[in-house]
């Protein structure tokens, strides 16, 4: 077990920490403490959607947030999300057709464009008409995000935090609808499965799409 320290910040304000905390017991190394910062941080923290620097360092005995980091802290970078994007309106009818390879959502991912596509390289300069970070693609987010909700919830909760997650479940349940209109519920329902979703999820997910249709 290691006392560490962390500070996370956006790669182009380093000087404005966006998190900043310590493990007295840590029992990884400081790689493995800068991936969990990282990865907690873009779920949670909608300013570290784009590139972060993280850097860990033994805890200092007069350790406090605004001392500066010290020369020999070990610094990990995690660059930008791609993102997937698309030129339709509506599902995908132009991703379907086009050389790009496909993300799970049926959009093209911008880290894997084919260059001479007609409709996504970036010499083209095509409008994006739909888009999100691939790190929250919601053909793989909602049905692992409910089953996190789903077990919140069975669980004994304050009421504050209850309240939370309904409001967040209900939200969920309203994009996923919207998601399974442009996709169309079989390929959803497909990608979900394939991810690993709880089938209570889906079978709610099926349900917010009749619920739509109705």
């Amino acid at each position: 077990m290691t006392d560490l320290t962390y500070r996370a910040a956006r790669t182009d304000t380093p000087d404005q920490p966006i998190s900043h905390g310590h493990h007295t017991t840590w029992p990884g190394t400081t790689q493995q403490l800068a991936d969990e910062t990282a990865a907690r941080l873009r779920t949670t923290r909608p300013d570290a959607a784009g590139a972060l620097t993280v850097h860990v360092w033994p805890t200092r005995e007069d350790e406090h947030y605004q001392q500066p980091v010290p020369a020999s802290a070990a610094a990990f970078h995690y660059p930008a999300p791609s993102t997937h994007w698309g030129r339709s309106w509506a599902g995908t009818p132009i991703e379907d057709a086009c050389p790009c390879p496909q993300a799970p959502c049926g959009l093209v991912d911008s880290a894997t464009v084919d260059q001479a596509c007609g409709q996504h390289a970036a010499h083209r300069a095509q409008t994006r008409r739909q888009a999100h970070p691939a790190d929250q693609c919601p053909a793989i987010t909602y049905g692992h995000r409910y089953g996190t909700l789903h077990r919140t919830l069975t669980t004994h909760l304050p009421p504050a935090h209850a309240e939370e997650a309904i409001a967040e479940l209900a939200a969920l349940l309203t994009a996923a609808a919207q998601m399974h209109h442009a996709l169309g519920t079989v390929q959803a329902i497909t990608v979900l499965r394939q991810h690993g979703a709880d089938p209570d999820a889906i079978d709610l997910l099926l349900a917010a799409r009749t619920g739509q249709e109705g």
